[in-house]
């Protein structure tokens, strides 16, 4: 039973009702859907294009392990990505690049110095709108010295190890050596002690399968302090590089007991001067340019059909980590906009 109210509005609306759906339907179509446009557009938001970083491990990480770093964005439109990597490590100030603007959006960094907490910045950059965004995000790295005592640990290069020490005294210098069976003796270049802070250095040059004898070496103003003796035992490379003979040996005293090789068609390598296989860079590497002081390499990856972002300079540490990248596309940018080109 309806209401009297209710009966009467029906009655006196009710010529309307039919009218309606006869008078200029068009028009009143129209005029509705630009008012609906209107508060669909009032009612959207529109939001800007943002960027995150997913990391491929559990925190707290050990330190000298691979970290895979991925970058996605949100709400992008149309036109190509890049995306730009920048580390800050737990005493610095400033951001650093390890990887310039590139289209790939993933980046592997494996942290080898410091433990503590370190700030991952991405930077994504739309090329044909030029707009971009960034985002940052706390990675924490944490020691693998237990009980003060120092720590051996495998790279992905078979011949390259992580020496990881407990603090040493404020003043003092670090270094470890290293022997081999023959009596073949090496040691680290000397690294500053830090109050409270842990040594981490690369132990390289190591022949392939061979027992060493490792040990640090702390010179305080008090003398030598000796730490405790570990053993290492080097496995089988994974690449199989021809063999280098050595026709002549040298005569005297050498300086330079290493020879480093960069090879057209074949992988990059250091031999001693007896031709072993002390070092190998890893696979993909066109041409091995130079070594730097800490025990870094400037390396050339060349793709022969690629793009120019194909072609890439990359700096690598002596575990083949990259510490550095940038790409030919990416450097034509830098010098148009100084005029350079």
């Amino acid at each position: 039973m309806l209401s009297p109210l209710i009966q009467r509005y029906l009655t006196d609306n009710v010529t309307l009702a039919r009218l309606l759906p006869v008078i200029q339907p068009m028009r009143l179509q129209s005029q509705w859907s630009s008012i609906f446009g209107l508060l669909m557009l009032a009612v959207t938001p529109i939001f800007p294009m943002s960027v995150r970083i997913d990391t491929s491990v559990t925190q707290p990480v050990l330190i000298g392990t691979p970290i895979g770093l991925s970058a996605s964005v949100s709400e992008a439109g149309p036109g190509a990505i890049w995306y730009r990597y920048r580390i800050r490590t737990p005493d610095g100030n400033t951001f650093r690049t390890v990887r310039d603007f590139s289209p790939v959006a993933g980046f592997e960094w494996v942290p080898a110095q410091f433990e503590g907490t370190y700030q991952i910045e991405v930077t994504a950059r739309n090329r044909d709108s030029g707009d971009s965004t960034e985002t940052t995000s706390s990675v924490e790295i944490a020691p693998r010295v237990t009980d003060d005592q120092p720590v051996l640990t495998a790279t992905r290069n078979e011949l390259v190890f992580l020496y990881s020490s407990p603090p040493c005294a404020e003043g003092g210098k670090l270094r470890v050596q290293y022997d081999a069976p023959d009596g073949f003796r090496q040691f680290t270049p000397y690294i500053n002690c830090v109050a409270g802070r842990n040594i981490n250095v690369y132990l390289a040059g190591l022949r392939a399968e061979t027992h060493y004898n490792i040990r640090q070496l702390v010179t305080t103003g008090e003398g030598v302090e000796e730490g405790p003796a570990l053993d290492l035992i080097t496995g089988t490379p994974s690449v199989l590089p021809k063999n280098t003979v050595a026709v002549q040996k040298p005569q005297g005293k050498i300086g330079q007991g290493v020879l480093l090789q960069s090879k057209v068609f074949e992988f990059n390598v250091a031999t001693d001067l007896d031709g072993n296989l002390i070092w190998y860079a890893p696979s993909g590497i066109r041409y091995l340019t130079r070594p730097e002081p800490g025990g870094y390499f400037f390396a050339l990856i060349q793709k022969d059909d690629g793009a120019d972002y194909d072609q890439i300079l990359r700096q690598i540490d002596l575990a083949g980590s990259t510490v550095f990248e940038t790409n030919a596309a990416r450097i034509n940018e830098q010098l148009d906009a100084l005029g350079k080109i």
